[in-house]
């Protein structure tokens, strides 16, 4: 088996612009979050908030920023209501202590529950609410 042969066929069907496109395509199909260049998994990040209090589950996505790409978002469910802005603040604090400034979230949402797929796997998609509020089309995972 020589991968050579089997991407060769494909890859000179296409012109330029549709490689870049493919390309760019698989890369926004992984989870990885890319920061000005620094590298972010969503799970390190929802590992850290999963150790707040009154946190009962979390996740962490990409979100379109104009200049550095993108920033990384959390969309976090509370066991108790909490009021959302000492919330965020507590949350930006308690990251900030434990990860890398580029990690911490810039963008937290609060929500009742988090989505899973049919497969039980966290959706790692920003909510429609946060969507709307990019303006930017956000990548299938």
């Amino acid at each position: 088996f020589d991968i050579r042969q089997q991407c060769s066929g494909f890859l000179y069907g296409l012109d330029v612009a549709e490689a870049l496109i493919f390309l760019m395509q698989c890369y926004e199909s992984t989870e990885i979050i890319n920061v000005g260049g620094d590298k972010v998994y969503p799970a390190e990040v929802e590992d850290v908030i999963m150790r707040m209090s009154n946190v009962s589950d979390a996740t962490v996505h990409r979100h379109y920023h104009p200049i550095i790409g993108q920033v990384v978002g959390a969309t976090v469910a509370l066991k108790r209501r909490e009021p959302a802005a000492g919330f965020k603040r507590r949350l930006r604090k308690h990251c900030a202590e434990h990860l890398a400034r580029y990690k911490v979230p810039v963008k937290v949402e609060l929500t009742d529950q988090t989505a899973y797929s049919e497969r039980f796997k966290k959706s790692r998609r920003p909510t429609e609410k946060a969507k709307e509020k990019s303006g930017r089309p956000v990548p299938a995972n």
